[in-house]
């Protein structure tokens, strides 16, 4: 299991159309501490990562990565869309550009 686990939904269709959460996710039975964030207004930066706009996920991605001393898995990653093909591999693209 990776240490650091992260989910992001961008849906136009959605109320909530944007959110971001990063989690650390301990071996053992510690707790795990997160940064969370989205279009709802809620948020939590247990983690010191701070908050982006949907336009500036690449870079906050990245950024992320640095301070937590990882590298995103993109291509490994399982995305959860309704865009299909095509579509869906250019978001994927967009995120690790950062």
């Amino acid at each position: 299991m990776p240490t650091y686990q992260s989910h992001v939904v961008l849906d136009s269709t959605a109320a909530d159309w944007f959110h971001v959460s990063v989690s650390l996710v301990p071996g053992d039975d510690s707790d795990h501490s997160s940064t969370w964030f989205g279009s709802d207004g809620r948020a939590g930066d247990q983690l010191g990562l701070g908050q982006c706009s949907a336009e500036e996920l690449p870079a906050w991605y990245a950024s992320a990565a640095k301070k937590l001393r990882i590298r995103w898995n993109w291509p490994g990653m399982s995305v959860y869309s309704s865009l299909r093909g095509k579509k869906r591999q250019r978001v994927v693209e967009w995120m690790a550009s950062g």
